[in-house]
């Protein structure tokens, strides 16, 4: 976990790749004001959520084994109500669909770091 200077706001980072998640990282920190976590899959990711109860949840669409709509299904399914923003490399066409999978919205790989500011912010 790197701690980053701000308001403290937890925010982890689900994706298999592990660029993306660097990437994703350092935007998080050229904003200011984030603790980040990082998983590579689902399942890591579910015993992050559980025990450090993060602020909001950056979530790939497509993870080895569960994926990212599973494991938001799950997570509902246990009461959990992290706000969740699905990150994904596919056409938007599918993004009405995950948006109603009661996520707060939809990222297209790449995204501006100004697109992502915009949907913490609206989160946190």
């Amino acid at each position: 976990m790197t701690v980053l200077p701000g308001n403290g706001r937890r925010v982890l980072i689900v994706d298999d790749a592990a660029e993306m998640r660097m990437l994703i990282r350092i935007a998080l920190a050229d904003l200011g004001g984030f603790i980040v976590s990082e998983a590579a899959d689902a399942t890591e990711a579910l015993g992050m959520i559980r025990a450090e109860r993060p602020d909001a949840v950056l979530l790939d669409v497509q993870l080895p084994g569960m994926d990212g709509p599973e494991l938001l299904a799950l997570l509902r399914e246990e009461g959990n109500a992290v706000p969740v923003v699905f990150l994904t490399a596919t056409a938007a066409a599918g993004s009405e669909e995950l948006e109603n999978l009661d996520a707060r919205g939809v990222l297209q790989k790449p995204f501006p770091v100004d697109e992502l500011a915009a949907r913490l912010a609206s989160l946190l």
